[in-house]
Order: C-alpha cells, then structure tokens, then sequence
C-alpha cells in the first residue's frame, strides 16, 4: 500500500513537472495571437454602441426625405436593440496580420448584413396591414418583425475587408477607435429601411391632414413645416382662389359678415386622413378619408331660395344670416369613406381631380 502511493506521489511529481516546463516554454507567445484576440474583442459590440450610427442614420434619412415627421425618442432603444441583434449576426474573420515598426496592420473581412433585404418579405405584408398612425408603435412593430425575419433567413452583400491598425502601448496593444466605427458603417447596409417605411408612409399622412388642415380651418403651422412656407405665404395661398370674396351684388354693408360665416362653416368639418397605401410609382400613394359632410353650405344655399326678397338688401341679409346659423350649429350628412390617389411630385404643385372630388364631398356646395 506504501509503495503504491509513493508510485502516485512519484508519478504526479512527474506529471506537474512536465506541466511547468510547459508554461515556462509558452512564456514566449505569438504576439500576433494577442494581437487578433484584441482586435476580435473590440468588435463585440453592445446595442447602445450603436447610438452614434443611429443618429447619423436618421439625420441622413430625415434630410433625404425631407420629413417633416422626426424619429420618436420612444423608439430608439428599440431600434437600437435591433441593431445590435443583426450586427451580432456578422461574422468577423481576422484574414491577415502584418507587423511594421512598433504596430500591426489586422485585416478584417465580413459579409455585411443587408437589413433590407433580409426583412423584404416582413415589411411588405406590415406595412400593407398597417392601421397604427403612432409612429413609436409602428416602428416597433416593424422591427419586431424584423428580428424574427433575421431569424429566419439574414441576407448578406458582398464581403468586404476593413484594415485595422493596432499599436504596441508598454506590455499591450492598443486599437484604433476609427477603425472599429469603419465596421459599425460597413456591418449593416439599409439599416434605417424599417424608419424610413413607416415615417415615408407616416408623412405622408400627416402632410395630407396638414394641407386639409390649412384649406378648410386655416391652420397653417403643420403645412407650413412640410412646405417651408411663410405664414404671409400661406394666408396669402388660403385665399387664393376667391372662396370667401362675397358676391358683387351683395350689399356692401354684409360682405364682411358673408366671409366670416363662411370660414365658419369649413372650420367644422370632419374628416380623419387613414394611412397611405403605395402603389407602385415612387411616389404614388392611394389613401382612405372617412368624411362626414358638412351640409351648411347646400342647406343655407336652399333656404335662401325658398323665400322671395324684395330687394337686394333684404336678400344680402338673408343669406348671410342663413351661413350664420350654419356656422353657428353645424349640420352633418352620413359618414362615408372617400378614396383618393395621390402622386405626391405634382400634388405639390396643383390639386389632382381625387383631391377636388374630396374636397366636395367633405363641404359639398349648392347643386
């Protein structure tokens, strides 16, 4: 039993010789291995690492686009998250190290992620059901779809290789942080495609209620946001097409009090704007206007001509009092939906057939 144990001794003496000739040996490390494995570490990136590249992606989009709308600050950890969960599907391999001087040159190569493509399918079918005119929501939703889609099937570019310089700094290496920004740029192409869908669509929207806005009720700040127009501009616009002049024959003494109740009248219209469904130019959109008619107009128009005046004095002052009463205690038609097509390169410039039509059922004017 003795001479057993001391065979055991014996044999781990060996054993943790062998083991510390070992560790002396490797004392002398590859320090290209050190090198890769600093290189390799600074690439593990955390969401908020990319906070930077997000806010440089939506002032890209924004300006772009020219959206009116901003990026929602409640969407932003999300989609922050969002990167961070595609960009841990690259996979970085260090293809070469090259020593010269007192650093090395590390060479990076990976096949970007495509998030466009990758979610093509995804965003299709959202965007085509979308009902949520909250921009955060949508946005969340869209790029919670997109998870499960990079999921599923990631679709890469063409690989590409980013050269990282790596200096000696005492006892160890120092990576360049530029470097490392190099990849966060390149990793990820169309990253901000799931914004850019929803607020395109979104703006879209919200320039569409604008313009409503300002035509019937006179509100001018949102519309002009869209357009850049003054608000000497706008009222000037507003009152362009003679809407509110008073007919020539009225008595001088009522015109005023005619212009008044009419502006009265369209600021109590109803209409809610849905969301913008694309169609298939760049800029060419179909869209869903629940309307309630505001009947003043057309009512005030009849009974006025029921009676009979005597001259034109008494006339002037029946009808203005008939708009007044209209302007006063709005009377609505049934609610209907009215659909509209527009091509946002020349509704900017003149009103399409689709707006006019709209126009007319939202306010309709005397037969």
């Amino acid at each position: 039993m003795r001479k057993r144990l001391l065979g055991l001794l014996l044999c781990g003496t060996i054993i943790l010789g062998m083991c510390l000739n070992g560790c002396s040996a490797g004392e002398k490390k590859d320090p290209k291995e050190a090198v890769k494995k600093i290189v390799l570490s600074s690439l593990k990136l955390k969401a908020e690492d990319f906070t930077n590249l997000l806010e440089a992606g939506i002032r890209e989009t924004d300006e772009t686009n020219d959206f009116a709308l901003s990026f929602p600050e409640e969407a932003k950890e999300d989609y922050l998250y969002f990167l961070g969960m595609a960009y841990s599907k690259v996979n970085m391999k260090v293809s070469s190290i090259d020593e010269k001087d007192d650093s090395y040159v590390v060479r990076v190569g990976f096949a970007p992620l495509n998030i466009e493509l990758s979610m093509q399918g995804t965003e299709d079918i959202y965007m085509e059901a979308l009902e949520n005119t909250d921009q955060a929501q949508a946005i969340t939703g869209l790029i919670t779809q997109g998870k499960k889609a990079l999921k599923e099937e990631a679709v890469y570019d063409d690989k590409t290789v980013v050269d990282f310089t790596v200096k000696k700094k005492d006892s160890s290496f120092v990576v360049s942080m530029e470097d490392v920004q190099k990849v966060k740029e390149t990793a990820l192409t169309e990253y901000m495609q799931p914004y850019e869908l929803v607020n395109g669509v979104l703006d879209i929207q919200d320039y569409f209620t604008a313009y409503l806005d300002a035509s019937f009720k006179a509100e001018f700040e949102e519309f002009m946001i869209h357009t850049g127009m003054t608000q000497e501009e706008m009222q000037e616009w507003y009152e362009a097409d003679g809407a509110f002049e008073a007919p020539e024959e009225m008595t001088e003494a009522y015109k005023e009090r005619f212009t008044a109740a009419c502006e009265g009248i369209l600021k109590q219209c109803v209409y809610s704007v849905g969301i913008p469904k694309k169609l298939s130019g760049r800029l060419e959109y179909t869209v869903d206007v629940e309307v309630t008619p505001n009947l003043g107009f057309r009512n005030s128009w009849e009974e006025f001509q029921s009676r009979v005046y005597p001259d034109i004095d008494s006339a002037s002052a029946a009808y203005v009092e008939c708009l007044e009463k209209y302007a006063a205690a709005p009377v609505y038609g049934e609610k209907k939906v009215v659909g509209v097509e527009l091509n946002m390169t020349s509704f900017i410039n003149q009103e399409t057939s689709d707006v006019d039509m709209l126009i007319e059922e939202i306010c309709p004017l005397p037969q």
